[in-house]
């Protein structure tokens, strides 16, 4: 930054850059300038009670033969500075004080071509107010400070363009360094033993030029407080953690001072979630960190599904008369999402009776006892018949179903009545950790068909 306006001695006179002249023209940036006040300080500077930055140049042109009057100039100045902020003062020896002169700013000028990276020129057209044997100095007032960047002074006096620049020159405004920070965040859902655990990783990062002094940090999550209780909260950085709002919490502090590229990680963890009814849950989380006059936030959203299901079993009527169904039922209930799972069912065959199995409905059996596949039409009796179905999909608000049916081939039981009882014992998730299952309702769920002569299924499908 150029230091505060101090008064300079301008004798003896000494310039701050004087590079080489080119075509008769010389570029000067003297050590001292005068003020609108009248006082003479040094060049740069900056006026506090003013807010004032103020910057002075000047333009020489001889008498040579060959020397063209200048018809403009540019000035590199940070592309960040309003144009209203600008003055610029034209003074021609001989010609009494400073005048004010028109300018603009350009980014990319057909003199010049484009301005350096960060800056835009401040052109000044001469619109012949001076040709040659002239010394012309120009005052620059802008509002407020800036940092001293070094350009090259631009010169259009006929052809070629002349560039004026020599080692560490000239002073000209640049662009202040701006306090800039990032917020980055992942947010990470995982289900496990049928548990619920949401990770939140949110990377805070400096990516200004300047210091940030106490950056303060806010994460807010928002969820169902009517359906929804979390447990735990676990953070990693010392932030203090707010659930008294049912449905909102929010996590904020202090994350102290980050350097330029620096950053830091605050890692949030919620567990011990439970819900209340099935449904489709939505965490949303909006980070936010904030610093000197800049903030920067990012935001997720992680869906949950929770289903909740009843087991059903009942009995009908096969394809013929003398065939009998076990019919495995799953419902979905409430707002459970669509869902796939896996049935366990056992069905007993007593001593008294033997059965064939005709079809069963795209499950697999086994014999319990030697774990060997159950075979479609051949005679089975006393035996106890483990069937696994998979991949049944229950649709939301809907059922899905699987049909066991067989006959009966012949049975001893004439005067006492035996059973064949069939029973759907657990209804598991089949595609893997992504939903939440509340507990299964109607189960173990049982139908039994009787027999003693005929066949009479006990348990009716309706």
């Amino acid at each position: 930054m150029p230091e505060a306006c101090q008064p300079c001695e301008c004798i003896p006179y000494r310039n701050l850059c004087c590079c080489p002249s080119q075509n008769g023209i010389t570029v000067l940036q003297g050590k001292c300038q005068v003020l609108p006040s009248g006082s003479i300080v040094t060049n740069p500077c900056f006026s506090v009670s003013e807010n004032t930055s103020y910057w002075t140049y000047k333009f020489l042109t001889n008498c040579d033969q060959g020397t063209r009057g200048i018809s403009n100039f540019g000035i590199p100045i940070c592309e960040n500075i309003p144009e209203n902020n600008i003055k610029v003062e034209e003074k021609i020896d001989c010609c009494g004080s400073f005048q004010e002169v028109e300018f603009e700013l350009i980014e990319d000028d057909p003199n010049f071509g484009p301005a350096p990276e960060g800056f835009v020129f401040l052109k000044v057209e001469t619109d012949d107010r001076y040709d040659v044997g002239v010394c012309v100095t120009y005052r620059v007032s802008i509002l407020g400070n800036f940092p001293e960047a070094v350009q090259c002074i631009y010169v259009k006096a006929g052809l070629p363009v002349l560039d004026f620049g020599c080692d560490d020159c000239y002073k000209v405004p640049g662009c202040n360094q701006m306090p800039r920070i990032l917020v980055q965040k992942e947010c990470v859902k995982t289900i496990e033993s049928n548990m619920l655990t949401l990770s939140y990783f949110v990377n805070v990062s400096n990516i200004g030029d300047t210091e940030l002094i106490d950056v303060q940090f806010l994460d807010t999550i928002v969820y169902d407080g009517n359906n929804v209780t979390i447990g735990t909260v676990n953070v990693n950085l010392p932030l203090t953690v707010d659930q008294t709002m049912p449905g909102v919490i929010t996590i904020s502090g202090s994350l102290g001072n980050l350097q330029p590229s620096e950053n830091i990680e605050v890692q949030i963890e919620l567990t011990d979630i439970t819900f209340a009814n099935p449904g489709v849950y939505q965490f949303m989380q909006n980070a936010k960190a904030s610093c000197c006059n800049t903030e920067a936030s990012d935001s997720c959203i992680l869906s949950v599904d929770v289903v909740k299901l009843r087991g059903d079993k009942c009995c009908t009527t096969g394809s013929t008369e003398d065939s009998q169904i076990f019919r495995l039922i799953v419902t979905s209930l409430g707002n459970s999402p669509s869902t796939t799972v896996v049935l366990d069912d056992t069905l007993e065959v007593p001593e008294e009776v033997t059965v064939q199995f005709t079809d069963f409905g795209g499950c697999i059996a086994i014999f319990a006892d030697t774990l060997l596949p159950v075979p479609l039409n051949t005679d089975v009796t006393n035996r106890t018949i483990l069937i696994t179905c998979t991949n049944v999909s229950v649709p939301a608000g809907g059922s899905g179903l699987r049909n066991i049916e067989f006959i009966v081939v012949n049975t001893s039981a004439f005067i006492d009545p035996v059973t064949i009882i069939n029973t759907l014992s657990a209804i598991r998730p089949s595609i893997g950790n992504t939903q939440i299952f509340l507990e299964t309702e109607n189960l173990p769920a049982t139908a039994e068909v009787e027999v003693i002569g005929s066949i009479e299924c006990l348990n009716p499908c309706m």
